[in-house]
């Protein structure tokens, strides 16, 4: 069977240059959205601990204050609100992200 270039692509031709920039380029993509991904993941992971944290918090002190029962239908209500919309945010800022490193063209 004959090569898949006949004769082969010369080293310092731009056929190559241009295949070499493609090449880089998709594993540099790839790399840099594996890590923007991975990284919005833990981001996700530390907020929801400091949610659960702060709930934790605010419902001893309100137990402290004698008033647990009035206190923590609205406090979770007003925390799972909160959190929702910071959550949303950062989902849509990250798949943004992700969107933009896959339209670059290089």
């Amino acid at each position: 069977p004959r090569p898949e270039r006949d004769p082969p692509l010369l080293a310092d031709s731009g056929v190559t240059a241009r295949q070499t920039v493609a090449t880089l380029r998709v594993v540099w993509q790839r790399r840099l959205i594996v890590a923007l991904v991975l990284t919005g993941l833990a981001m996700f992971g530390v907020l929801g601990w400091l949610v659960v944290s702060n709930y934790r918090e605010v419902q001893a002190r309100w137990e402290a204050a004698g008033g647990a029962d009035e206190g923590e239908a609205g406090t979770r209500r007003r925390i799972l609100v909160d959190a929702g919309y910071i959550f949303a945010i950062l989902a849509i800022f990250l798949l943004g992200m992700v969107q933009l490193l896959l339209s670059i063209r290089w």
